[in-house]
């Protein structure tokens, strides 16, 4: 019984993964997207349409550089909308920080949300500058 509950959950979850995919991929065609991925058109088709098991979507691989080319957060495209987020957590009492050990929530309110300011490595810079290229 659990495991059925389970498999249901993660095809939901890969339904609602596809569809942020393609709502990120806007009116950009399948083969331009492919392209930009450095994939051929047919196996982009198959991570958006999920294949004939349907538990096929994009690899951990390209997220990264899907995320650049649509101009979306990875945790939006992992976890859908904050608000979708917010439904199936619990509060946590604190907070993980970049810099390393844990934020207390301020006394007055919640834990500040969105996330840490930081600069792109290196290798972000790079691929944006590669991907503005190709878009160019």
């Amino acid at each position: 019984m659990a495991d059925e509950v389970e498999d249901i959950a993660e095809s939901q979850w890969r339904d609602a993964f596809r569809a942020r995919v393609r709502e990120a991929q806007g009116d950009r065609k399948d083969k331009d997207t492919a392209k930009l991925l450095g994939i051929i058109p047919e196996r982009y088709r198959k991570y958006v349409g999920g294949g004939a098991s349907r538990k096929t979507v994009i690899p951990v691989r390209l997220l990264t550089r899907f995320c650049l080319i649509t101009d979306r957060p990875l945790e939006w495209l992992i976890d859908g909308p904050e608000e979708q987020i917010n439904k199936q957590q619990k509060p946590r009492k604190t907070q993980p920080s970049m810099k390393g050990g844990l934020q207390q929530p301020d006394a007055d309110g919640p834990p500040a949300s969105g996330p840490p300011q930081h600069s792109p490595s290196p290798v972000a810079q790079r691929n944006r500058l590669t991907i503005g290229t190709a878009l160019g």
